[in-house]
C-alpha cells in the first residue's frame, strides 16, 4: 500500500482502457474522472488532508494507491506533483504496470533512483520527467535497458556531468532536456548512437565551452540545440560555429569576450573571431 502524507498540487494523474469506465461521481468526489482519447483519467488535485484521499481510494476499488495494481491494468501515464511518501519512493509499485509509458514527477525526493527506475519500469516505457526531485547523480547504463525511450527530461536538479552511458547505444531518443542543473561540459560522444534526436536542451548550467568533434560525430540535423543561460566564451576555440548553425537551430548567447557579450550564436559569423 502507498502511504501518502502532505500538500498535493496536482497531485496524480492516472490513465486506464476506456473499458474500465469511470467510478459514480460522488465515489470520486473531490478527484474527478473523465474520459478522454478512449482513456479514462482519474485526476486528483489541491488536496491538503490525507483522510480526505485515503477516503476517494477506500471507495474506489482497485486503485493505484489502495492496493497494488494487478499485472493486466492498463495504466499508462503517472504524474505526481509535490507528494510525501513515508519512507523511499514506492517503486515496487510500479512494477505491475506493463502498460505504463510516462512518469512524470515534480517536488518528490528521489533517492537511488536508478536502481528503483531499472528495476521496476516496464522496459516499452518511453517518457520520463523528473523536475525538482533533488536528483544530483545517475548511475552508469540507468537508461541503457529502455530502447524504446523517446523523451528524459532532467530539470531544475543538481546533476553536474551527463554520460552518454546512461542511454542506450542506439537510442530512439528525440529529445533530451537538462534544464536549470549544474553542468559543466557537454560529452564529445553524447550525440553518437541518436539518429532521431531532435531537441537538445542544457540551458541555465554552468557550460562555458563547446566542442567542434561533439557537433561532427552528429549524423543528423537537430530540429534546436539549447544552450541559453550558459557562461560560454566565445573565443577563438569557438570559430567553427558558424558553419553549425547553418544547419540548425542554435540558442544561446556569449558572455565571453567583452566585446561579444551578449551576442547570440545564432547571429556570429566568421568576422567576430580574430584569431592568430
Amino acid at each position: 500500500m502507498w502511504i501518502i502524507t502532505g500538500v498535493f498540487l496536482t497531485v496524480a494523474l492516472f490513465e486506464f482502457s476506456a473499458a474500465v469506465g469511470c467510478p459514480p461521481e460522488v465515489a470520486a468526489r473531490p478527484c474527478k474522472c473523465k474520459i478522454e482519447n478512449k482513456s479514462v483519467l482519474l485526476i486528483c488535485a489541491n488536496i491538503t488532508d490525507e483522510k480526505v484521499l485515503d477516503g476517494v481510494f477506500r471507495r474506489i476499488s482497485g486503485s493505484l494507491l489502495q492496493s497494488p495494481p494487478s499485472v493486466s491494468n492498463n495504466i499508462v501515464r503517472l504524474i505526481l506533483n509535490n507528494v510525501s511518501f513515508e519512507g523511499d519512493f514506492p517503486w515496487s509499485q510500479l512494477k505491475p504496470l506493463k502498460k505504463l509509458l510516462l512518469l512524470r514527477i515534480t517536488k518528490v525526493p528521489l533517492s537511488n533512483f536508478c536502481v528503483g527506475f531499472k528495476n521496476n519500469v516496464n522496459k516499452n516505457f518511453e517518457s520520463l520527467s523528473l523536475r525538482q526531485t533533488r536528483t544530483d547523480s545517475l548511475a552508469d547504463a540507468c537508461f541503457q535497458e529502455f530502447k524504446e525511450l523517446r523523451r528524459i527530461s532532467i530539470t531544475h536538479n543538481s546533476l553536474t556531468v551527463i554520460k552518454r552511458n546512461w542511454f542506450p547505444t542506439t537510442a530512439k531518443i528525440q529529445v533530451l532536456q537538462f534544464v536549470g542543473n549544474k553542468i559543466e561540459r557537454i560529452p564529445e560522444d553524447i550525440f553518437v548512437g541518436m539518429p532521431q534526436l531532435k531537441v537538445f536542451s542544457v540551458s541555465n548550467n554552468k557550460i562555458s565551452k563547446l566542442t567542434e568533434s561533439m557537433f561532427s560525430k552528429l549524423k543528423h540535423p537537430l530540429i534546436s540545440f539549447k544552450i541559453e543561460d550558459n557562461p560560454l566564451n566565445c573565443d577563438c576555440d569557438l570559430r567553427w560555429i558558424p558553419t553549425v548553425i547553418e544547419k540548425f537551430d542554435v540558442y544561446g548567447s556569449c558572455t565571453k569576450p567583452d566585446r561579444l557579450k551578449g551576442k547570440r550564436l545564432g547571429q556570429l559569423t566568421s568576422r567576430d573571431f580574430v584569431c592568430h
